[in-house]
């Protein structure tokens, strides 16, 4: 019996140590998951981080090839963010450095811009031909002054002449003008080539008194026009009213545009 009760204890004891070991077992297993499972988590800021790193040279490469200062600030703000585990420190340094790029490019804008605005400036300030001339924005040229009465040349074998000078009221016939003391000169247009010349560019200013002041003309109802075309050795004239005070008569300058690509004419003289 003392036998039996020996066997029974020391198989006891045996599962007993079976049954421990098993939980060890477990308990290992269920630390060695959760560490796992730690590591698993926690690895991914390594591979981000190699990953951005791995973008760096690639940035400072193509900084260095584009030989800009914006390139190189981008790489170093990427490889400073790159260890961080979250992309969206890596963002901000990015956008602070493009935000910073743009600023410093700024002088060079204005700096490009300011020659176009001295450019534009100089185009305005340009004498401008009347319209109807041909050339749009461009620097005039003047024959020398003839007497009122000469015929001076306008063209390719086309001359004009200031035929007479009429006092008038003027009176307005067309929004913005008015009436007033005027004077009405006649021109007439001398065609002396062998075809048919186009008066389509033909325009007359006047200007009176010391100071050149420019006289205002009155479009809306013209007394006569020039035909639309000269014939071959055939003449055209036409009539145009200016508005000139009675006082400023005695001083006139008249100028002629026809031909966009030659001089115009001018007649200075007295008009009474």
């Amino acid at each position: 019996m003392s036998t039996g009760t020996h066997r029974n204890g020391a198989s006891g004891s045996r599962r007993g140590l079976w049954i421990g070991l098993g939980i060890v077992v477990a308990v290992l297993l269920v630390v060695g998951i959760v560490a796992g499972t730690t590591l698993a988590a926690g690895g991914g800021s390594p591979v981000a981080g190699s990953t951005t790193s791995s973008a760096v040279p690639s940035t400072t490469a193509s900084a260095t090839k584009s030989g800009t200062a914006s390139g190189t600030a981008r790489a170093t703000a990427s490889s400073t963010a790159a260890p961080t585990a979250s992309g969206r420190s890596t963002g901000t340094a990015a956008a602070a450095t493009d935000s910073s790029a743009a600023g410093s490019s700024a002088p060079s804008s204005a700096t490009a811009t300011a020659p176009s605005a001295a450019a534009a400036s100089a185009a305005q300030a340009a004498p401008v031909l009347p319209s109807g001339s041909g050339k749009g924005t461009e620097q005039p040229s003047f024959a020398a002054a003839a007497k009122i009465g000469q015929t001076a040349p306008v063209g390719q074998d086309v001359s004009v002449r200031v035929t007479g000078i009429t006092a008038t009221q003027g009176v307005a016939s067309a929004v913005g003008e008015r009436s007033g003391p005027a004077v009405r000169i006649t021109f007439e247009l001398k065609n002396n080539t062998g075809r048919a010349v186009s008066t389509a560019s033909a325009v007359a200013n006047v200007e009176y008194g010391s100071d050149r002041t420019p006289a205002d003309e009155l479009r809306g109802k013209r007394p006569t026009s020039f035909a639309a075309s000269i014939a071959p050795g055939g003449t055209a004239t036409a009539s145009f009213t200016y508005l000139v005070p009675t006082d400023q008569r005695g001083d006139l300058r008249i100028t002629f545009f026809f031909d966009p690509t030659k001089p115009a004419a001018q007649f200075t003289g007295s008009a009474t």
